[in-house]
């Protein structure tokens, strides 16, 4: 170059520029690639993946979200598309066990991580293993139809669902494989189970409902009080009680041994005399129908046999052969009387309805199987005959009457009854408010704040109020056998305290008092005091227990690895992951 240029004119530099490199790329190649995103952003349905190969080919490939350690690789990268895959894989996880927990970039990350430890042990996942990871989930499902299955989760064929699934229980395996690791000692299984089996002791006071009856007997209801009741207060068991029964009148076309003498019924009926076979058949198909003794001895057939029924097997057979036959010469719009006539039987009629209880006890068609009739629709014969005492008929409802309440206006002093009882629960909830709130407290005490007793307030508040205590001394929060009381079986209360304190003991202070408590029988309401807690003596541990004991504290080390070992910080520790997130990701 001249040195007469001008300085003005460009210098070329000493030092050669570096070559670009292959992932970069043009403005003007960039813009048109940006216009054509937005143009495919507008035409199609833009999918993850495909804003991921969008990515790539704008930035020049996926961006490095962090790095990990992983044994056997060294150092290897977390990028876009592998935390876009591990994000859909978790979120499908989680839809899938029904967890609600929300999910951030670290729980990704996290998610990631276990997914490269996969890659890197070349875990497989047998098919079989599969197989039975789906028949387990339908079978939890209750969904027979395997296309259904998959389907509910969003997936069009068995393939992808089989895939996603095998993915997913790749993760499992590497988390189970990470949680190999846990051996809890015997000093963390037995501070476990003393924490398990924590102890406490508890004063109580008890209000029960029949304290209350004649408190309740001199009650008068307003008519509208019993009214509201009526329509809104009745109890199940109660408005069963109330309740009209159900009823049918009906009709039935009865043919006795006699009738199928006459010259009316030789014309249609079959009198031939039934083969061993045909007696066999009716009377297996009809013994615990029809043939019962009245009282069996102990020990005896409860049926009579055969040979005890004698004529009478052979006469039933025949009757109800002929009973059969008449039900196919019934024509729909025929009359039944008429019909009746013609053929030569009764025209038995039930006009009132008959409740269902004494359906069974009517004179000659009297069965339980006239139950049936409340099934079927009035004026449709019922299917097949029934038998009676030397006779066999066809029989149809002419009216159902449902079961349903009495008006009102019928049932005021049975409604009165039922409403006092239940004062006398209301009596007994009151109660226990008022001696709850007639507890001393300190002047300085804080509505909200727990009342707290020492044993001897606590004795006197109930002799004040004329009741008796009782009192759990130093009882399992949850039941261990080797030490429970053995309380009688008609003891409802102790158990039920037990369950009811033992799981809020954590938050409970010694001295307090808790208030009030519906116990599980109806109306029964109690004030306790929580007496003291202390942990169960791991001195006094039984043989016996120290399994359960190794189980519990394996139990709690898993839960605890599962909540922290595979989450972001566990990891972080363990593969040391470090992030790379810059401004522009």
């Amino acid at each position: 170059m001249s040195p007469a240029k001008s300085k003005n004119q460009p210098q070329q530099s000493a030092t050669p520029a570096p070559a670009a490199s292959a992932s970069t790329m043009s403005s003007r190649r960039k813009w048109a690639l940006i216009v054509l995103v937005i143009f495919m952003l507008l035409i199609f349905s833009v999918t993850g993946p495909m804003f991921d190969a969008i990515g790539s080919v704008i930035t020049g490939g996926p961006a490095v979200l962090a790095t990990a350690e992983i044994p056997g690789r060294g150092k290897v990268e977390i990028r876009s598309d592998e935390y876009y895959a591990a994000s859909r894989l978790l979120a499908w996880e989680n839809r899938l066990r029904g967890s609600q927990a929300e999910v951030d970039d670290d729980d990704i990350l996290a998610y990631a991580t276990l997914m490269e430890l996969a890659n890197e042990l070349e875990l497989q996942v047998p098919k079989r293993s599969v197989v039975g990871q789906i028949q387990g989930m339908m079978s939890a499902y209750q969904i027979g139809e395997y296309s259904e299955f998959y389907r509910r989760f969003g997936f069009r064929n068995a393939i992808e669902f089989e895939g996603q699934l095998a993915a997913l229980m790749r993760i499992d395996m590497v988390r189970t494989l990470l949680a190999g690791s846990i051996a809890p000692t015997t000093a963390d299984a037995l501070r476990v189970w003393s924490e398990r089996y924590e102890e406490f002791a508890l004063d109580y006071v008890v209000f029960r409902p029949d304290e209350f009856v004649e408190a309740a007997a001199v009650l008068v209801p307003e008519e509208e009080a019993l009214r509201t009741f009526y329509d809104e207060g009745l109890g199940m068991v109660e408005r069963a009680e109330l309740e009209q029964e159900e009823a049918v009148a009906f009709e039935a076309l009865v043919l006795t041994g006699d009738a199928l003498g006459t010259e009316a019924a030789k014309a249609w009926a079959d009198a031939a005399e039934p083969t061993e076979q045909e007696l066999d058949g009716h009377y297996t198909f009809n013994r615990f129908r029809y043939y019962l003794r009245d009282e069996p001895a102990e020990g005896q057939d409860p049926t009579l046999s055969k040979e005890e029924l004698g004529a009478r097997l052979a006469q039933d057979f025949v009757l109800n052969r002929a009973a059969e036959r008449l039900a196919t010469l019934w024509a729909a719009d025929a009359d039944v009387a008429a019909f009746a006539a013609e053929k030569g039987v009764e025209h038995l009629v039930f006009s009132e309805p008959i409740p269902a209880s004494q359906l069974a006890d009517l004179e000659r068609v009297g069965q339980p199987d006239l139950r049936r009739l409340l099934r079927q629709a009035p004026g449709a014969w019922l299917n097949g005959a029934l038998l009676g005492d030397d006779l066999a008929f066809l029989v149809r409802p002419i009216r159902i009457q449902e079961r349903a309440l009495p008006p009102f206006e019928d049932l005021q002093v049975e409604l009165t009854d039922l409403w006092r009882k239940g004062q006398q629960r209301v009596l007994a909830e009151e109660a226990t408010k008022a001696f709850r709130d007639g507890l001393p407290r300190p002047e300085d005490a804080v509505e909200g704040d727990p009342v707290q007793l020492d044993a001897a307030a606590f004795a006197d508040a109930v002799r004040a109020a004329d009741r008796g205590s009782g009192n759990l001394a130093w009882i399992s929060r949850v039941p261990r056998a080797v030490t429970d009381p053995r309380w009688p079986v008609d003891d409802r209360l102790s158990p039920w305290l037990r369950s009811r304190v033992g799981g809020m003991l954590d938050d409970l202070v010694e001295n307090e008092i808790l208030a009030p408590l519906e116990s599980t029988q109806p109306g029964v309401w109690v004030v306790a005091r929580l007496a003291g807690k202390r942990p169960a003596d791991v001195t006094k541990i039984w043989p016996g227990e120290v399994d359960t004991a190794r189980s519990l504290a394996f139990s709690q080390a898993a839960q605890e690895f599962y909540e922290s070992g595979v989450g972001f910080e566990g990891l972080s520790r363990a593969f040391d992951i470090r992030k790379q997130l810059n401004e522009e990701n």
